[in-house]
Protein backbone atom coordinates (compact mmCIF):
# COMPACT_ATOMS: atom_id res chain seq x y z
CA UNK A 1 0.00 0.00 0.00
CA UNK A 2 1.17 3.56 -0.64
CA UNK A 3 2.21 5.85 2.19
CA UNK A 4 -0.77 8.29 2.03
CA UNK A 5 -3.22 5.40 2.27
CA UNK A 6 -1.38 4.00 5.33
CA UNK A 7 -1.36 7.44 6.96
CA UNK A 8 -5.10 7.82 6.37
CA UNK A 9 -5.80 4.33 7.74
CA UNK A 10 -3.68 4.96 10.84
CA UNK A 11 -5.50 8.25 11.52
CA UNK A 12 -8.84 6.46 11.34
CA UNK A 13 -7.73 3.61 13.61
CA UNK A 14 -6.23 5.94 16.23
CA UNK A 15 -8.73 8.83 16.17
CA UNK A 16 -11.99 7.01 15.47
CA UNK A 17 -11.46 3.55 16.93
CA UNK A 18 -9.02 4.50 19.66
CA UNK A 19 -6.55 1.80 18.70
CA UNK A 20 -2.79 1.82 18.85
CA UNK A 21 -1.00 1.12 15.58
CA UNK A 22 2.31 -0.64 15.06
CA UNK A 23 3.72 -0.49 11.56
CA UNK A 24 5.46 -3.76 10.72
CA UNK A 25 7.38 -4.99 7.72
CA UNK A 26 5.73 -7.43 5.36
CA UNK A 27 7.19 -10.59 6.91
CA UNK A 28 5.69 -13.94 7.97
CA UNK A 29 3.20 -14.02 10.88
CA UNK A 30 1.70 -11.02 12.62
CA UNK A 31 3.54 -9.05 15.29
CA UNK A 32 2.08 -10.78 18.36
CA UNK A 33 2.97 -14.21 16.98
CA UNK A 34 6.47 -13.13 16.09
CA UNK A 35 7.15 -11.69 19.54
CA UNK A 36 5.36 -14.39 21.53
CA UNK A 37 6.69 -17.39 19.63
CA UNK A 38 10.21 -15.98 19.62
CA UNK A 39 10.01 -15.62 23.41
CA UNK A 40 8.88 -19.25 23.75
CA UNK A 41 11.62 -20.50 21.43
CA UNK A 42 14.31 -18.55 23.26
CA UNK A 43 13.11 -20.02 26.55
CA UNK A 44 13.07 -23.56 25.11
CA UNK A 45 16.62 -23.12 23.81
CA UNK A 46 17.90 -21.99 27.20
CA UNK A 47 15.97 -24.72 29.01
CA UNK A 48 17.71 -27.30 26.83
CA UNK A 49 21.07 -25.59 27.27
CA UNK A 50 20.88 -25.63 31.06
CA UNK A 51 18.92 -28.92 31.23
CA UNK A 52 15.98 -27.44 33.14
CA UNK A 53 12.86 -29.48 33.81
CA UNK A 54 9.48 -28.32 32.51
CA UNK A 55 8.15 -27.46 35.95
CA UNK A 56 11.27 -25.43 36.80
CA UNK A 57 11.00 -23.45 33.56
CA UNK A 58 7.34 -22.62 34.19
CA UNK A 59 8.14 -21.62 37.76
CA UNK A 60 10.91 -19.27 36.63
CA UNK A 61 9.07 -17.71 33.68
CA UNK A 62 5.66 -17.07 35.24
CA UNK A 63 4.68 -14.61 37.99
CA UNK A 64 8.30 -14.33 39.15
CA UNK A 65 8.90 -12.31 35.98
CA UNK A 66 5.59 -10.48 36.14
CA UNK A 67 4.11 -12.79 33.51
CA UNK A 68 0.90 -14.87 33.62
CA UNK A 69 0.80 -18.15 35.54
CA UNK A 70 0.67 -19.99 32.22
CA UNK A 71 4.39 -19.16 31.92
CA UNK A 72 6.04 -21.02 29.01
CA UNK A 73 4.81 -24.57 28.47
CA UNK A 74 1.21 -23.99 29.49
CA UNK A 75 1.14 -20.96 27.16
CA UNK A 76 2.30 -23.19 24.31
CA UNK A 77 -0.41 -25.66 25.29
CA UNK A 78 -3.07 -22.92 25.27
CA UNK A 79 -1.90 -21.61 21.89
CA UNK A 80 -2.07 -25.16 20.57
CA UNK A 81 1.02 -27.24 19.84
CA UNK A 82 0.07 -27.68 16.19
CA UNK A 83 -0.44 -23.93 15.79
CA UNK A 84 2.81 -23.18 17.59
CA UNK A 85 4.66 -25.65 15.34
CA UNK A 86 3.12 -24.12 12.20
CA UNK A 87 4.22 -20.61 13.18
CA UNK A 88 7.75 -21.84 13.92
CA UNK A 89 8.03 -23.55 10.53
CA UNK A 90 6.75 -20.41 8.79
CA UNK A 91 9.40 -18.36 10.54
CA UNK A 92 12.12 -20.88 9.70
CA UNK A 93 11.21 -20.91 6.02
CA UNK A 94 10.45 -17.22 5.54
CA UNK A 95 13.07 -15.54 7.73
CA UNK A 96 16.32 -17.09 6.61
CA UNK A 97 18.21 -13.81 6.99
CA UNK A 98 16.97 -13.20 10.52
CA UNK A 99 19.88 -13.03 13.01
CA UNK A 100 17.95 -15.38 15.34
CA UNK A 101 17.16 -17.90 12.63
CA UNK A 102 18.95 -20.74 14.43
CA UNK A 103 16.31 -20.60 17.17
CA UNK A 104 13.46 -21.17 14.73
CA UNK A 105 13.32 -24.92 15.13
CA UNK A 106 11.16 -27.32 17.14
CA UNK A 107 12.67 -29.44 19.91
CA UNK A 108 12.73 -33.16 19.15
CA UNK A 109 10.36 -33.94 22.03
CA UNK A 110 7.77 -31.55 20.55
CA UNK A 111 8.17 -33.05 17.07
CA UNK A 112 7.42 -36.46 18.56
CA UNK A 113 4.55 -35.14 20.66
CA UNK A 114 2.68 -33.79 17.65
CA UNK A 115 3.79 -36.62 15.38
CA UNK A 116 5.41 -34.29 12.87
CA UNK A 117 6.91 -35.88 9.75
CA UNK A 118 7.44 -39.26 11.38
CA UNK A 119 5.65 -42.29 12.75
CA UNK A 120 3.76 -41.71 15.94
CA UNK A 121 3.86 -44.08 18.90
CA UNK A 122 0.53 -44.77 20.57
CA UNK A 123 1.25 -45.49 24.22
CA UNK A 124 -1.94 -47.55 24.48
CA UNK A 125 -0.30 -50.25 22.34
CA UNK A 126 2.66 -50.81 24.66
CA UNK A 127 1.55 -49.63 28.11
CA UNK A 128 0.56 -53.12 29.29
CA UNK A 129 4.11 -54.35 28.68
CA UNK A 130 5.60 -51.34 30.45
CA UNK A 131 3.40 -51.89 33.50
CA UNK A 132 4.93 -55.34 33.86
CA UNK A 133 8.46 -53.98 33.33
CA UNK A 134 8.42 -50.27 34.32
CA UNK A 135 12.21 -50.18 34.38
CA UNK A 136 12.17 -50.29 30.57
CA UNK A 137 10.45 -46.90 30.40
CA UNK A 138 13.57 -44.79 30.96
CA UNK A 139 15.56 -46.62 28.30
CA UNK A 140 12.76 -46.80 25.74
CA UNK A 141 13.97 -45.33 22.44
CA UNK A 142 10.72 -43.41 21.85
CA UNK A 143 10.11 -42.42 25.45
CA UNK A 144 9.27 -38.82 24.52
CA UNK A 145 6.25 -40.14 22.63
CA UNK A 146 4.86 -41.52 25.90
CA UNK A 147 3.84 -38.08 27.17
CA UNK A 148 0.38 -37.52 25.62
CA UNK A 149 0.35 -33.82 26.61
CA UNK A 150 2.61 -31.35 28.38
CA UNK A 151 0.69 -32.00 31.60
CA UNK A 152 1.91 -35.59 31.59
CA UNK A 153 5.49 -34.47 31.01
CA UNK A 154 5.26 -32.02 33.90
CA UNK A 155 3.90 -34.81 36.09
CA UNK A 156 6.84 -37.06 35.23
CA UNK A 157 9.33 -34.28 35.96
CA UNK A 158 7.69 -33.72 39.35
CA UNK A 159 7.92 -37.45 40.12
CA UNK A 160 11.60 -37.52 39.18
CA UNK A 161 12.31 -34.54 41.40
CA UNK A 162 10.49 -36.19 44.31
CA UNK A 163 11.92 -39.72 44.01
CA UNK A 164 13.99 -40.50 40.93
CA UNK A 165 14.22 -44.22 41.70
CA UNK A 166 10.43 -44.64 41.85
CA UNK A 167 9.39 -42.09 39.21
CA UNK A 168 9.16 -44.54 36.28
CA UNK A 169 7.04 -47.01 38.26
CA UNK A 170 4.60 -44.27 39.31
CA UNK A 171 4.37 -42.65 35.86
CA UNK A 172 3.81 -45.91 33.97
CA UNK A 173 0.87 -46.71 36.28
CA UNK A 174 -0.54 -43.22 35.64
CA UNK A 175 -0.21 -43.78 31.89
CA UNK A 176 -1.95 -47.13 32.26
CA UNK A 177 -4.77 -45.34 34.08
CA UNK A 178 -5.03 -42.89 31.17
CA UNK A 179 -5.31 -45.78 28.71
CA UNK A 180 -8.12 -47.41 30.69
CA UNK A 181 -10.05 -44.46 32.14
CA UNK A 182 -9.44 -41.71 29.63
CA UNK A 183 -6.55 -39.40 28.85
CA UNK A 184 -8.47 -36.20 29.56
CA UNK A 185 -9.74 -37.35 32.96
CA UNK A 186 -6.23 -38.21 34.08
CA UNK A 187 -4.85 -34.97 32.65
CA UNK A 188 -7.43 -32.98 34.64
CA UNK A 189 -6.41 -34.82 37.82
CA UNK A 190 -2.72 -34.13 37.13
CA UNK A 191 -3.42 -30.44 36.54
CA UNK A 192 -5.43 -30.17 39.77
CA UNK A 193 -2.67 -31.81 41.83
CA UNK A 194 -0.03 -29.57 40.24
CA UNK A 195 -2.10 -26.47 41.06
CA UNK A 196 -2.28 -27.65 44.66
CA UNK A 197 1.49 -28.16 44.75
CA UNK A 198 1.08 -31.92 45.29
CA UNK A 199 3.37 -34.51 43.69
CA UNK A 200 1.14 -36.63 41.40
CA UNK A 201 1.61 -40.06 42.94
CA UNK A 202 -0.43 -42.79 41.23
CA UNK A 203 -2.78 -43.41 44.15
CA UNK A 204 -3.63 -39.71 44.39
CA UNK A 205 -4.34 -39.51 40.65
CA UNK A 206 -6.38 -42.73 40.75
CA UNK A 207 -8.52 -41.41 43.60
CA UNK A 208 -9.24 -38.21 41.65
CA UNK A 209 -10.30 -40.22 38.60
CA UNK A 210 -12.11 -43.20 40.15
CA UNK A 211 -12.86 -42.11 43.68
CA UNK A 212 -11.74 -43.78 46.93
CA UNK A 213 -10.98 -47.49 46.78
CA UNK A 214 -13.49 -48.13 49.60
CA UNK A 215 -16.34 -45.64 49.13
CA UNK A 216 -18.32 -44.54 52.15
CA UNK A 217 -21.67 -46.28 52.53
CA UNK A 218 -20.65 -49.73 51.32
CA UNK A 219 -23.22 -52.15 52.88
CA UNK A 220 -22.03 -54.55 55.53
CA UNK A 221 -22.75 -57.94 53.99
CA UNK A 222 -22.92 -60.87 56.40
CA UNK A 223 -23.11 -64.44 55.14
CA UNK A 224 -24.43 -67.08 57.53
CA UNK A 225 -22.32 -70.22 57.79
CA UNK A 226 -23.94 -73.15 55.96
CA UNK A 227 -25.70 -75.86 57.90
CA UNK A 228 -23.44 -78.84 57.35
CA UNK A 229 -25.79 -81.27 59.13
CA UNK A 230 -27.70 -81.63 55.89
CA UNK A 231 -24.80 -83.68 54.54
CA UNK A 232 -25.33 -86.20 57.32
CA UNK A 233 -28.58 -87.20 55.69
CA UNK A 234 -26.67 -88.34 52.64
CA UNK A 235 -24.82 -90.96 54.65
Amino acid sequence: SDAPMLDHLETFLVSTLGKGVIRAKDTPNFVANRVGVFSLLATLANAAKYQLRFDVVDDLTGPRLGRPKSATFRTADVVGLDTFAHVVRTMREGLREDPWHELYTLPEWLERLIGADRGRIDYRHIIHSLVRKPGAFRRYAFREALFPTLEYRRAYDALVAEDDARADFEYVRILHLAASDGERAVEAALAALRTEGTVPQYELVRERVRGPRTPAGVPDVRVRPPDLTCYDRLL
